[in-house]
């Protein structure tokens, strides 16, 4: 495998998303909508606020999961399923340089839950035997399973 050429696309990646050009300024975004207007408005200018934020959100776990694919080609680690300890395809790593596991991987994590909070465990932090648990933000209530709700 040619980490150089990983190494390069998670490098691009990571100026694009970082780049002060390519993102754009929440602060705009947010004296745009505290300008007078009617109802109709400011719910827009809302609604454009809330995307940006979470535009960011995204842009920021991205760039910690390059981080740690960087971190991964450093160790050796690098283009190897953390759950199942497999390759994982070439393909793959082409179409999402930062991933940590193999699609069936990928699929089974979010079967089962794992994947479904907000982020991920540390890197390393699953294994073949299970998953870490996750803590869930503070800001978001817990979903209850069906018992939990009888």
């Amino acid at each position: 495998m040619n980490l150089e050429a990983f190494q390069e696309a998670l490098l691009q990646k990571k100026l694009e998303l970082t780049d002060a050009g390519a993102v754009r300024p929440l602060q705009a975004t947010m004296e745009n909508n505290s300008r007078q207007g009617d109802m109709a408005d400011q719910a827009s200018g809302n609604n454009e606020v809330h995307i940006a934020l979470k535009l960011r959100q995204t842009d920021a776990k991205i760039l910690q999961a390059i981080e740690e694919a960087l971190q991964r080609i450093e160790k050796g680690t690098y283009g190897v399923c953390e759950l199942t300890s497999k390759p994982i395809p070439r393909a793959r790593l082409e179409a999402i340089p930062w991933t940590r596991f193999t699609v069936q991987a990928q699929a089974q994590l979010e079967k089962d839950g794992a994947l479904r909070q907000r982020r991920l465990g540390a890197l390393g932090s699953v294994d073949s035997v299970g998953v870490t648990e996750v803590e869930a933000d503070d800001d978001e209530p817990e979903e209850k399973t069906a018992k939990e709700k009888e």
